[in-house]
């Protein structure tokens, strides 16, 4: 059985997030260290953002499954994948209200996170 590839830089925090949680569910996975000047080693995937621009770009962290076809990027989106494909250990709380409540939070965090980065 394969298991999922994470394409990532070391020093980041929205990597560590997906990290993090792969390593909580105890899903096995691989690692691929991404140049974060040239991300090449990303080049093959036909996983892109779109930018308000148009222009399209590869961002990390980005996941691939080959278990369930699945490629996407966005530290966020891959955490909702996660708790979709892998559920046990859950990471959101079963209650609606609640795991709305925790992405709220997780979506304030990142944009103090890009901001403080930002600012350094």
């Amino acid at each position: 059985m394969s298991h999922p590839v994470l394409w990532h830089f070391t020093v980041s925090h929205f990597n560590e997030k997906v990290r993090w949680a792969l390593d909580y569910k105890g899903v096995e996975w691989t690692a691929v260290e991404v140049d974060p000047f040239t991300k090449r080693e990303m080049h093959h995937l036909q996983c892109q953002t779109t930018l308000d621009t148009g222009r399209k770009v590869y961002t990390v962290p980005t996941i691939r499954d080959d278990s369930t076809g699945a490629t996407l990027g966005e530290s966020s989106s891959i955490i909702d994948y996660l708790e979709r494909t892998y559920p046990t250990p859950p990471l959101y709380p079963a209650d609606a209200a609640e795991r709305d409540e925790v992405k709220r939070w997780m979506l304030w965090l990142e944009s103090l996170l890009l901001t403080f980065s930002a600012l350094v």
